[in-house]
């Protein structure tokens, strides 16, 4: 997942600029986060637009602080995905018999 990635190099490399400061106009990130509810996160997160990108911190190194709130997103993000996944798998159509039959025919 982009979100994921994204967050999880900022976590792991919180001295690094690049990874901090991502260009908006990159296709995959503005197709996968930026022009969907995703960006949302990502100004909770402090994410700020400068331009053509988008950033978070300003300083050569992320605060403490702010690397701990990064991951916890990141941690209640996968969380939430994972809680996705599995009641998609579990919840049929309604009117469905669980043998891929939703009543037609009858």
């Amino acid at each position: 997942d982009t979100l994921t990635t994204y967050l999880t190099n900022i976590v792991m490399n919180p001295s690094e600029t690049k990874y901090r400061q991502i260009r908006i106009a990159n296709r995959r990130f503005s197709e996968e986060i930026w022009l969907t509810p995703a960006r949302g996160l990502l100004l909770a997160a402090g994410f700020v637009e400068q331009g053509a990108y988008a950033e978070l911190g300003s300083s050569s190194t992320l605060p403490r602080d702010r690397v701990q709130e990064v991951s916890s997103l990141l941690f209640y993000f996968e969380r939430w995905r994972t809680m996705q996944e599995n009641s998609a798998v579990r919840q049929q159509p309604k009117g469905a018999d669980g043998y891929g039959r939703a009543n037609f025919g009858r």
